[in-house]
């Protein structure tokens, strides 16, 4: 559901409508943090660069995140995905690259 400037700004504007806006969709940060605690909580984060190598930095980027360790550069794609019928945030879906080695 979207709504438009123009709507949002009207006095007619229902406020079902609003709240109902509201609760599909998460602030910025919230949605940012709900999506880095996915892939760290993910077991196959720690298949891809395993256990001994820390990470050192994780970089939001257009696709996901790019998260980087000593050794290793990893690509994690994040899908958000919204059901219709459902109030709240969407579901978190992710895909792991194959991780590369760092040039130093």
């Amino acid at each position: 559901m979207e709504i438009n400037e123009t709507e949002l700004f009207s006095p007619a504007i229902s406020l079902n409508r609003i709240d109902s806006f509201r609760a599909q969709a998460l602030p910025p940060s919230y949605q940012r943090l709900r999506e880095i605690q996915a892939i760290l909580n993910d077991p196959r984060l720690i298949e891809a660069l395993g256990s001994s190598d820390p990470i050192e930095r994780i970089e939001k980027n257009l696709q996901g995140y790019r998260i980087f360790t000593e050794h290793y550069e990893l690509q994690v794609l994040v899908y958000v995905i919204h059901d219709d019928n459902r109030c709240g945030p969407g579901h978190i879906e992710l895909e792991f690259c194959q991780p590369t080695p760092r040039r130093m």
